[in-house]
């Protein structure tokens, strides 16, 4: 990318950064470090024309089965994404590919949350 002027770079992160999930530390923490890199990443290469952004994303029917939530006072209540079926990689990815399509230099550096909830709002 730097020898050809810029690009972007997606980082795929998740809603549980601003989230406590119990059982699912090593996530939580690999996820916020990933974010952190965005941001840095955005710093280092930015003015060499390469942007870094962040999308983080809500859960995927099936991601997290293995993971205890008995306890977890989140839930649907707190979890923007709260209508069920509609969580799948094809609709992220169809909004991800919006993202990567902007070349404007303003989303450098950010963490996008994609709530798929709100998407289904609006289509």
């Amino acid at each position: 990318m730097l020898m050809k002027g810029g690009g972007i770079i997606i980082n795929i992160s998740s809603l549980a950064t601003s989230r406590i999930i119990p059982g699912a530390i090593p996530y939580t923490v690999s996820k916020s470090a990933l974010d952190a890199l965005t941001r840095s990443l955005a710093v280092a290469y930015g003015r060499s024309g390469i942007d870094v952004i962040g999308v983080n994303i809500g859960s995927i029917p099936g991601h997290l089965e293995r993971i205890d939530l008995r306890g977890y006072s989140g839930g649907r209540r707190s979890h923007p994404i709260s209508k069920p079926g509609t969580r799948t990689l094809e609709k992220y990815a169809e909004h991800i590919k919006i993202i990567a399509s902007q070349k404007s230099g303003l989303l450098n550096g950010q963490n996008i949350i994609l709530d798929q909830f709100a998407i289904d709002q609006y289509n």
